[in-house]
This record gives C-alpha cells, structure tokens and sequence, in this order.
C-alpha cells in the first residue's frame, strides 16, 4: 500500500476467508474471519485475491463454494 502497509487474504484450515492487515510500524494485526456482507457468520469462500490501489483503497474478490 502507499503508506507501507501491507493486507493478506487466506482461505482457512476452517473453509472461511481470513484477512489480516500490517500497519507502517510492521506489526501484524491477528487474521480475523471476514464476515458475509449483509449476513451473519464468516464468508466461507474457496478463493481470495486483494489489489492495493495507488490511492490507498484496496479491492477484494472473493468466491463462494
């Protein structure tokens, strides 16, 4: 990302997509599930991808088994 941070995606051991994110400093955030939008309950997904934009938004894919 612009300011030097850094985001992960990951499809758990559990089924479930995880993101996580690293500020400036370096210190990692813990993984925590991503929830379905809208829903209740973590998105259980079989694929992930996430772009970092030069304005410092990033935009996220992911798909549903």
């Amino acid at each position: 990302m612009p300011d030097g941070g850094s985001q992960v995606l990951a499809v758990g051991l559990d089924g479930n997509v995880h993101h996580a994110t690293r500020g400036r400093s370096g210190a990692w955030a813990p993984f925590r599930a991503v929830p379905w939008p809208g829903r209740t309950g973590a998105f259980a997904g079989n694929q992930v991808a996430i772009a970092g934009l030069p304005d410092g938004s990033s935009q996220v894919v992911m798909t549903t088994r």
